[in-house]
């Protein structure tokens, strides 16, 4: 029998408003802890992509507080080197894959200082991360392990459940990921985050039953993956994880790596899938975006946003803004009435 299941994307639901009694914007806090040593200023995560996360990226970043994914795109002696050339290690983990030569990747990043690693691929909910996490606990406890990614509950608990710390929350959301038209897989984001949030608050053992748990009971920690193209995204999204990864967002600042070409007058920066990178993959493109300014003015309109989302809920920190969020579901003319229309837009 054909089992279908309705499921939403960031555009398909708005945010109901609240009465609010915060005062002022500036009264919100967006700090997160990620467990361990991972506490950040702000719930942003750069991607862990070739044309967003190295050096640069990383210090702009962590100068804000916000966490950078080395990428893995290149030897393990660059990545280490990488690692080592950035003047906020607290803020900065790196990437690895599940073949065997990662093992080695992620012995020597352990040992170069790095606290922070992220088991990255395409599928998380397989065999290859299961037994990649599951190695990294049994070898380093003090570490913090990142996982993903994964679209479903069951596939955030099988990784959970051999030591992951946070789990990366998307398949086929990003603005240059191909997975879902080229292999039929995949959950529009919100249902995915709803469905693994609610899971982390079941905790990884069978004694947790709630709907809701606060941050230090929830069975891990989440980062959502994908699809993040506004601050009210970004709001969307943390109703239902800690941190947002950022890829599209971030790619064309200046601290992103990448050349620079011009187009119809028009300066762009490249901008590639991680898939693409890899032989014979289909699941990523190449692509560029337009140049952007400098990441500290996107992260600061960014959480401008996140603050005003806030403040429209009437909380005054990302933990009280999970605390049963109430949703509607919006038409295409909605939509087009969310945004700015009737008029001419003058830059």
């Amino acid at each position: 029998m054909l089992k279908i299941t309705p499921a939403y994307s960031f555009d398909d639901v708005l945010l109901v408003p609240r009465w609010s009694p915060v005062p002022t914007r500036g009264a919100i806090d967006l700090s997160v802890d990620l467990g361990k040593h991972l506490q950040l200023k702000i719930p942003v995560v750069a991607a862990n992509m070739k044309h967003v996360a190295e050096v640069q990226m990383a210090d702009a970043l962590g100068a804000l507080g916000g966490l950078t994914i080395l990428h893995r795109f290149c030897s393990i002696e660059e990545q280490v080197a990488m690692y080592q050339a950035c003047q906020y290690p607290q803020y900065v983990g790196a990437a690895i894959g599940v073949k065997p030569e990662d093992m080695d990747r992620a012995q020597q990043l352990v040992k170069a200082g790095c606290l922070t690693i992220c088991v990255d691929v395409a599928h998380g909910d397989s065999w290859q991360a299961r037994k990649m996490v599951e190695w990294l606990r049994a070898n380093w406890d003090q570490i913090i392990i990142i996982a993903g990614n994964v679209a479903t509950a069951q596939g955030a608990l099988n990784l959970a459940e051999v030591g992951a710390d946070v789990i990366k929350t998307g398949v086929g959301s990003g603005s240059i990921c191909s997975t879902r038209i080229e292999t039929g897989n995949g959950v529009p984001s919100i249902t995915a985050l709803s469905n693994v949030f609610t899971q982390a608050c079941q905790g990884v053992h069978s004694q947790y039953n709630a709907c809701y748990k606060k941050s230090s009971e929830r069975g891990f920690k989440i980062i959502a993956d994908g699809g993040i193209t506004t601050a009210g995204n970004l709001g969307k999204a943390l109703c239902f994880s800690d941190a947002v990864m950022l890829g599209s967002l971030l790619a064309g600042t200046p601290e992103a790596p990448g050349e620079t070409f011009e187009k119809n007058g028009q300066r762009y920066k490249r901008f590639d899938g991680s898939s693409t990178f890899k032989h014979k993959n289909v699941e990523g493109v190449k692509a560029a975006v337009k140049v952007k300014p400098p990441v500290v003015e996107v992260i600061e309109r960014l959480m401008d946003g996140l603050r005003s989302c806030c403040s429209y809920q009437g909380v005054y920190d990302l933990e009280d803004l999970k605390r049963n969020p109430e949703f509607v579901q919006i038409s295409q003319a909605g939509l087009r009435e969310s945004h700015p229309h009737s008029v001419l837009e003058l830059s």
